[in-house]
């Protein structure tokens, strides 16, 4: 998409400095200088650890052909420079003029676990009939959203885009940007409380996309979730809830572990019934794949298309991932939060080799955990003796028996969780 340097004036406020006669035609907006390309417009943010403004030469190398900055810049080659009090908030308002000009059907997805799992499935389903976009691995911050809606194609569908949250009122700024035809929070747990300090601190920031998107959105309510069942709603708000329980207008019953070949259930919706095949380990994955049916059946996706979707689906990596190690040892690790999918499955498993650990400490309500390495005694140990099996209520050895991930998977399987 081209861009006027008039369009980038109006969209951001900003001041002009240098603009030559004839205007140049920009081809795109870029905030790194290593991959900027000819004709566009680079923007120079600043943040705690890198400033662009240090750059702006490496991008006019790379053939930038004009520049967004918020700190006085010295420039030898005559390109236009606009000038803003933050290039951060400017880089999401040209984010957000961009989104108007889409006719993408946008969803926007939080919460505090499973945003990309669910945003990985999602896409998946909707790519069964539409072209789709989505958030590139979880670039959900203030630069990746708007990185990710710059970069859809005037030709897209459907876009997902997940947000994420380190600080009070970022999902409010971005569900402002985003301005999502559908809205879904995944589930609110005491995560990111250092931030956050109290669950109650949580459930007001991921409530925010309900209430900073537009009232026409249509919101996604989990159902099973105690939480978000507590956020207040307006009623000229659109639902559509999802769940477990009879109440839920889409809903998952007769929920079946298969062990390593993953989970089975009944997803039901308008009346219709078919059974699903889920190649995911935790039935905490069986909500990740009701959110994303939710908004498969919203555009309008078949049962039947989702089923084959939810089939072929491969989560992104460090996701309870289980991973054979009879022939070798791969450095790999296991990535688990202490307090979050408790409904995970609990059966008996063997692990032969759990290289970190997630150890929670203190206990107050803004405790926080901490990545711990096993000391290398203890992986030698590990390798040179291969652990008993632990009881079903023990959990993954090394880990949290409230938070861990006991896998659901055949007792004696030689195997590292991730």
């Amino acid at each position: 998409m081209n861009w006027g340097i008039m369009e980038i004036i109006e969209a951001t406020g900003a001041t002009p400095d240098r603009l030559p006669k004839r205007l140049p035609v920009l081809t795109g907006i870029s905030t790194d200088s290593r991959t900027v390309r000819k004709g566009e417009l680079f923007v120079a943010l600043k943040g705690p650890t890198h400033d662009g403004h240090q750059f702006v030469g490496a991008a006019l190398a790379r053939g930038a052909r004009a520049i967004l900055a918020q700190d006085p810049i010295s420039v030898e080659r005559k390109v236009p420079c606009l000038f803003v009090p933050d290039t951060l908030h400017a880089y999401g308002a040209l984010a957000s003029s961009y989104r108007k000009r889409l006719r993408a059907r946008l969803s926007a997805i939080t919460g505090s676990m499973g945003k990309t799992t669910t945003k990985e499935m999602a896409a998946t389903i909707l790519a069964r009939k539409y072209k789709v976009a989505k958030t590139r691995e979880n670039e959900n911050n203030r630069v990746g959203v708007p990185k990710t809606l710059l970069s859809i194609e005037p030709d897209t569908d459907v876009a997902v885009i997940e947000l994420g949250s380190n600080i009070p009122g970022e999902i409010s700024l971005l569900a402002g940007i985003v301005g999502a035809d559908r809205a879904l929070v995944t589930n609110i747990a005491p995560v990111h409380l250092e931030r956050f300090k109290t669950l109650e601190g949580v459930r007001i920031e991921k409530s925010a996309l309900f209430w900073a998107s537009p009232k026409e959105t249509l919101r996604c309510i989990n159902r099973d979730d105690p939480h978000i069942r507590k956020i207040p709603l307006k009623p000229e708000w659109p639902t559509l809830t999802y769940g477990t329980g009879k109440s839920s207008q889409v809903r998952a019953t007769h929920v079946k572990p298969l062990g390593l070949e993953g989970i089975q259930f009944t997803l039901t919706a308008a009346g219709e019934n078919i059974d699903i095949s889920l190649p995911l380990l935790g039935t905490h994955q069986v909500k990740n794949a009701l959110a994303a049916a939710t908004l498969g059946i919203l555009e309008g996706i078949s049962l039947a298309e989702i089923k084959e979707a939810l089939a072929s689906f491969r989560a992104p990596g460090k996701r309870l991932e289980a991973i054979s190690t009879a022939s070798r040892h791969p450095q790999r690790h296991l990535q688990c939060q202490p307090r979050g999918h408790q409904d995970g499955p609990r059966d008996p498993c063997h692990v032969r080799h759990v290289l970190f650990y997630h150890r929670p400490f203190g206990g107050h309500a803004g405790a926080r955990g901490r990545n711990r390495r096993l000391p290398r005694r203890n992986r030698r140990r590990l390798r040179e003796k291969q652990p008993r099996a632990p009881r079903a209520d023990r959990g993954i050895p090394g880990l949290d028996p409230q938070g861990g991930h006991p896998a659901r998977i055949r007792q004696g399987q030689d195997l590292l969780l991730r």
